[in-house]
Protein backbone atom coordinates (compact mmCIF):
# COMPACT_ATOMS: atom_id res chain seq x y z
CA UNK A 1 0.00 0.00 0.00
CA UNK A 2 1.72 3.27 -1.05
CA UNK A 3 -0.72 5.64 1.19
CA UNK A 4 -4.23 6.34 2.76
CA UNK A 5 -5.91 9.93 1.87
CA UNK A 6 -8.62 10.95 4.13
CA UNK A 7 -12.01 12.01 2.15
CA UNK A 8 -15.33 12.76 3.07
CA UNK A 9 -17.97 10.59 5.43
CA UNK A 10 -19.13 7.48 3.48
CA UNK A 11 -17.70 7.15 0.11
CA UNK A 12 -19.59 5.78 -2.64
CA UNK A 13 -17.68 6.00 -5.97
CA UNK A 14 -14.65 7.08 -7.87
CA UNK A 15 -14.05 8.40 -11.27
CA UNK A 16 -10.47 8.94 -12.77
CA UNK A 17 -9.48 11.73 -15.27
CA UNK A 18 -8.66 10.19 -19.13
CA UNK A 19 -5.34 11.96 -18.20
CA UNK A 20 -4.93 9.98 -14.82
CA UNK A 21 -3.98 13.31 -13.47
CA UNK A 22 -7.13 13.20 -11.27
CA UNK A 23 -9.64 11.38 -8.80
CA UNK A 24 -12.87 12.02 -8.16
CA UNK A 25 -14.44 10.41 -4.63
CA UNK A 26 -18.45 10.77 -4.24
CA UNK A 27 -19.06 11.01 -0.37
CA UNK A 28 -22.45 10.34 -0.05
CA UNK A 29 -22.95 11.24 3.37
CA UNK A 30 -21.28 14.56 2.92
CA UNK A 31 -23.19 15.67 -0.19
CA UNK A 32 -18.94 15.98 -1.19
CA UNK A 33 -16.69 15.43 -3.86
CA UNK A 34 -13.53 14.87 -2.74
CA UNK A 35 -10.60 15.73 -5.55
CA UNK A 36 -7.09 13.77 -5.57
CA UNK A 37 -4.35 15.20 -7.64
CA UNK A 38 -1.49 14.02 -9.00
CA UNK A 39 -3.65 10.39 -8.45
CA UNK A 40 -1.11 8.47 -11.20
CA UNK A 41 1.87 9.39 -9.04
CA UNK A 42 3.74 8.04 -5.85
CA UNK A 43 2.01 11.67 -4.09
CA UNK A 44 -1.07 11.52 -4.28
CA UNK A 45 -2.81 14.52 -2.08
CA UNK A 46 -6.61 15.81 -1.80
CA UNK A 47 -6.68 18.66 -3.96
CA UNK A 48 -9.93 20.41 -2.82
CA UNK A 49 -13.80 19.07 -1.50
CA UNK A 50 -16.42 20.33 -3.35
CA UNK A 51 -20.08 20.48 -2.26
CA UNK A 52 -23.02 19.21 -4.50
CA UNK A 53 -26.43 17.76 -4.23
CA UNK A 54 -27.73 15.14 -1.53
CA UNK A 55 -26.72 11.67 -1.79
CA UNK A 56 -23.58 11.45 -4.83
CA UNK A 57 -23.52 8.17 -6.19
CA UNK A 58 -21.90 8.41 -9.85
CA UNK A 59 -19.34 10.13 -11.74
CA UNK A 60 -18.75 10.63 -14.98
CA UNK A 61 -16.22 12.75 -16.80
CA UNK A 62 -16.12 13.73 -20.07
CA UNK A 63 -13.72 12.16 -22.87
CA UNK A 64 -11.52 15.41 -22.75
CA UNK A 65 -11.41 15.60 -19.06
CA UNK A 66 -12.81 18.94 -18.75
CA UNK A 67 -16.16 18.43 -16.81
CA UNK A 68 -17.17 16.17 -14.36
CA UNK A 69 -21.03 15.12 -13.75
CA UNK A 70 -22.06 14.08 -10.47
CA UNK A 71 -25.02 12.04 -9.76
CA UNK A 72 -27.04 13.14 -6.65
CA UNK A 73 -29.71 10.81 -5.68
CA UNK A 74 -31.36 12.07 -2.94
CA UNK A 75 -31.11 15.63 -4.49
CA UNK A 76 -32.83 14.72 -7.91
CA UNK A 77 -30.05 17.07 -9.02
CA UNK A 78 -26.87 16.17 -11.21
CA UNK A 79 -23.88 18.72 -10.54
CA UNK A 80 -21.38 19.67 -13.38
CA UNK A 81 -17.82 20.38 -12.66
CA UNK A 82 -15.89 22.53 -14.93
CA UNK A 83 -12.10 22.58 -15.43
CA UNK A 84 -11.84 18.96 -13.95
CA UNK A 85 -8.15 18.14 -15.10
CA UNK A 86 -6.59 21.39 -13.83
CA UNK A 87 -8.82 23.99 -10.81
CA UNK A 88 -12.14 22.03 -10.60
CA UNK A 89 -14.97 24.33 -9.17
CA UNK A 90 -18.49 23.32 -9.48
CA UNK A 91 -20.01 25.09 -12.47
CA UNK A 92 -23.83 24.28 -12.09
CA UNK A 93 -26.53 22.04 -10.83
CA UNK A 94 -29.12 20.10 -13.01
CA UNK A 95 -32.40 19.07 -12.46
CA UNK A 96 -33.01 15.83 -13.36
CA UNK A 97 -35.94 13.27 -12.45
CA UNK A 98 -36.58 11.53 -9.12
CA UNK A 99 -33.96 8.92 -7.82
CA UNK A 100 -30.95 9.01 -10.12
CA UNK A 101 -28.52 6.39 -9.75
CA UNK A 102 -26.26 6.41 -12.50
CA UNK A 103 -24.88 8.29 -15.23
CA UNK A 104 -22.82 7.75 -18.89
CA UNK A 105 -21.73 10.04 -21.20
CA UNK A 106 -21.24 9.05 -25.24
CA UNK A 107 -18.06 9.88 -26.61
CA UNK A 108 -18.66 11.07 -30.32
CA UNK A 109 -20.35 13.98 -30.39
CA UNK A 110 -17.18 16.39 -30.50
CA UNK A 111 -15.63 14.67 -33.67
CA UNK A 112 -18.68 14.73 -36.38
CA UNK A 113 -20.65 11.90 -34.65
CA UNK A 114 -23.86 12.27 -33.17
CA UNK A 115 -24.75 11.54 -29.19
CA UNK A 116 -28.28 10.12 -29.60
CA UNK A 117 -29.38 9.92 -33.37
CA UNK A 118 -33.18 8.83 -34.06
CA UNK A 119 -33.71 8.22 -37.73
CA UNK A 120 -36.61 5.86 -37.89
CA UNK A 121 -39.69 4.83 -36.26
CA UNK A 122 -43.05 6.59 -34.38
CA UNK A 123 -43.51 7.14 -30.80
CA UNK A 124 -39.72 7.34 -30.01
CA UNK A 125 -38.95 8.65 -26.44
CA UNK A 126 -35.60 10.04 -25.28
CA UNK A 127 -35.77 11.12 -21.68
CA UNK A 128 -33.04 12.12 -18.92
CA UNK A 129 -30.11 11.55 -21.79
CA UNK A 130 -26.84 13.73 -20.91
CA UNK A 131 -25.17 14.34 -24.13
CA UNK A 132 -21.10 16.15 -23.94
CA UNK A 133 -18.15 16.13 -25.75
CA UNK A 134 -15.04 18.12 -26.38
CA UNK A 135 -14.60 21.62 -27.33
CA UNK A 136 -12.79 20.41 -30.44
CA UNK A 137 -14.38 19.12 -33.68
CA UNK A 138 -17.18 20.11 -35.99
CA UNK A 139 -20.54 18.43 -37.08
CA UNK A 140 -21.07 15.91 -34.04
CA UNK A 141 -24.63 16.81 -33.07
CA UNK A 142 -25.85 16.19 -29.59
CA UNK A 143 -29.11 14.77 -29.83
CA UNK A 144 -30.55 14.49 -33.46
CA UNK A 145 -34.07 13.82 -35.41
CA UNK A 146 -33.62 12.99 -38.52
CA UNK A 147 -36.06 10.57 -40.57
CA UNK A 148 -39.65 11.24 -41.43
CA UNK A 149 -40.44 9.94 -37.56
CA UNK A 150 -43.32 11.05 -35.92
CA UNK A 151 -44.71 11.84 -32.35
CA UNK A 152 -40.92 12.00 -30.30
CA UNK A 153 -40.77 12.72 -26.96
CA UNK A 154 -37.40 14.58 -26.02
CA UNK A 155 -37.65 15.35 -22.13
CA UNK A 156 -35.16 16.12 -19.31
CA UNK A 157 -32.10 16.15 -21.53
CA UNK A 158 -29.26 18.47 -21.85
CA UNK A 159 -26.34 18.54 -24.65
CA UNK A 160 -23.21 20.43 -23.36
CA UNK A 161 -20.15 20.87 -25.05
CA UNK A 162 -21.01 19.07 -28.52
CA UNK A 163 -19.03 19.99 -31.62
CA UNK A 164 -22.07 21.26 -33.64
CA UNK A 165 -26.04 21.69 -32.76
CA UNK A 166 -26.95 20.60 -29.47
CA UNK A 167 -30.67 19.53 -30.62
CA UNK A 168 -30.93 18.97 -34.31
CA UNK A 169 -34.43 18.09 -35.15
CA UNK A 170 -34.75 18.08 -38.94
CA UNK A 171 -37.70 15.24 -39.53
CA UNK A 172 -41.12 15.96 -41.24
CA UNK A 173 -42.96 14.91 -38.19
CA UNK A 174 -44.30 15.41 -34.66
CA UNK A 175 -41.66 16.60 -32.05
CA UNK A 176 -42.62 17.47 -28.68
CA UNK A 177 -39.57 18.44 -25.75
CA UNK A 178 -39.95 19.29 -22.55
CA UNK A 179 -37.30 20.91 -19.69
CA UNK A 180 -34.43 19.98 -22.17
CA UNK A 181 -30.93 22.42 -22.01
CA UNK A 182 -28.44 22.99 -24.51
CA UNK A 183 -25.37 24.60 -23.07
CA UNK A 184 -21.65 25.57 -24.31
CA UNK A 185 -22.01 23.80 -27.35
CA UNK A 186 -20.03 24.73 -30.78
CA UNK A 187 -23.25 25.59 -33.26
CA UNK A 188 -26.50 26.42 -32.47
CA UNK A 189 -28.71 24.97 -29.13
CA UNK A 190 -31.65 24.44 -30.63
CA UNK A 191 -32.45 24.09 -34.37
CA UNK A 192 -35.75 23.43 -36.09
CA UNK A 193 -35.12 25.64 -39.18
CA UNK A 194 -34.71 22.76 -41.96
CA UNK A 195 -37.82 20.53 -39.90
CA UNK A 196 -40.98 20.74 -42.25
CA UNK A 197 -42.80 18.78 -39.25
CA UNK A 198 -44.61 20.66 -35.89
CA UNK A 199 -44.70 20.26 -31.95
CA UNK A 200 -44.48 21.72 -28.77
CA UNK A 201 -40.92 23.22 -27.40
CA UNK A 202 -42.02 23.84 -23.62
CA UNK A 203 -39.94 25.30 -20.62
CA UNK A 204 -36.38 24.75 -22.54
CA UNK A 205 -33.31 26.34 -21.83
CA UNK A 206 -30.46 27.53 -24.36
CA UNK A 207 -27.32 29.19 -22.89
CA UNK A 208 -23.50 30.02 -23.54
CA UNK A 209 -23.88 28.29 -27.11
CA UNK A 210 -21.28 30.02 -30.14
CA UNK A 211 -24.57 30.04 -32.32
CA UNK A 212 -28.28 30.69 -31.87
CA UNK A 213 -29.69 29.96 -28.60
CA UNK A 214 -33.03 28.79 -30.82
CA UNK A 215 -32.89 28.88 -34.74
CA UNK A 216 -36.35 28.49 -36.80
CA UNK A 217 -38.22 30.03 -39.66
CA UNK A 218 -40.82 32.27 -39.45
CA UNK A 219 -43.12 29.50 -41.73
CA UNK A 220 -42.42 26.82 -38.70
CA UNK A 221 -44.94 25.29 -37.32
CA UNK A 222 -42.79 24.31 -33.92
CA UNK A 223 -44.62 26.34 -30.70
CA UNK A 224 -42.79 27.55 -28.53
CA UNK A 225 -43.74 28.38 -24.46
CA UNK A 226 -41.62 29.13 -21.41
CA UNK A 227 -38.44 29.10 -23.37
CA UNK A 228 -35.40 31.16 -22.09
CA UNK A 229 -32.19 31.86 -23.94
CA UNK A 230 -29.06 33.44 -22.91
CA UNK A 231 -26.09 34.72 -23.61
CA UNK A 232 -25.53 32.79 -26.94
CA UNK A 233 -23.11 33.50 -29.86
CA UNK A 234 -23.46 35.68 -32.42
CA UNK A 235 -24.88 34.95 -36.20
CA UNK A 236 -24.66 36.13 -39.54
CA UNK A 237 -27.82 38.34 -39.22
CA UNK A 238 -26.59 39.97 -35.71
CA UNK A 239 -22.89 39.20 -35.62
CA UNK A 240 -22.16 42.18 -32.73
CA UNK A 241 -24.70 40.89 -30.31
CA UNK A 242 -26.51 38.12 -27.95
CA UNK A 243 -28.12 36.21 -31.13
CA UNK A 244 -30.30 34.04 -28.61
CA UNK A 245 -33.65 33.95 -31.11
CA UNK A 246 -32.91 33.53 -34.75
CA UNK A 247 -34.89 33.44 -37.70
CA UNK A 248 -32.71 32.09 -40.63
CA UNK A 249 -35.10 32.55 -43.00
CA UNK A 250 -34.51 36.41 -42.65
CA UNK A 251 -31.57 39.05 -41.74
CA UNK A 252 -33.20 39.36 -38.33
CA UNK A 253 -32.84 37.80 -34.73
CA UNK A 254 -35.06 38.22 -31.73
CA UNK A 255 -33.52 40.14 -28.59
CA UNK A 256 -35.39 41.86 -25.60
CA UNK A 257 -36.80 45.14 -26.57
CA UNK A 258 -34.29 47.00 -25.60
CA UNK A 259 -31.46 45.29 -27.80
CA UNK A 260 -28.84 42.55 -27.49
CA UNK A 261 -27.19 42.15 -23.85
CA UNK A 262 -30.34 43.48 -21.80
CA UNK A 263 -32.11 40.17 -20.25
CA UNK A 264 -33.02 37.72 -22.59
CA UNK A 265 -35.62 35.68 -20.58
CA UNK A 266 -38.91 35.56 -22.70
CA UNK A 267 -42.09 33.78 -23.01
CA UNK A 268 -42.80 32.60 -26.06
CA UNK A 269 -46.69 33.11 -27.56
CA UNK A 270 -46.99 31.57 -31.21
CA UNK A 271 -48.92 32.36 -34.28
CA UNK A 272 -49.73 35.19 -32.52
CA UNK A 273 -48.42 38.90 -34.87
CA UNK A 274 -46.52 41.21 -32.89
CA UNK A 275 -45.46 45.00 -33.41
CA UNK A 276 -42.18 44.93 -34.53
CA UNK A 277 -41.66 41.43 -35.60
CA UNK A 278 -41.64 39.20 -38.67
CA UNK A 279 -45.58 37.16 -39.13
CA UNK A 280 -45.20 33.40 -37.26
CA UNK A 281 -44.43 31.34 -34.93
CA UNK A 282 -41.95 33.60 -33.47
CA UNK A 283 -44.61 36.74 -32.50
CA UNK A 284 -45.38 38.58 -29.79
CA UNK A 285 -42.49 37.58 -27.56
CA UNK A 286 -42.87 38.89 -23.82
CA UNK A 287 -40.83 38.61 -20.96
CA UNK A 288 -41.37 36.03 -19.05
Amino acid sequence: MLTTLTVGSEPSTIAITPDGTHAYVANNVGATVSVIENASTNTPSVLTTLSVGSDPVAIAITPDGTHAYVVNQGGATVSVIENASTNPSVLTTLTVGNTPVAIAITPGAASGGHGIFLQQGNNGKIINNIVTGGNGGAGGNGIMVAAPTNFNIIEGCLTTNCGGIGFDILTAGTVNMFACQANFNAGNGFDMSESTGKGLIKSCIASQNSGCGFNDIATSLYQYIGCSSEGNGASPANPAGDSNYCDSSATSTFVSPSGPGSNPYYQFTPNITGSGFNPGPWNNITLQ
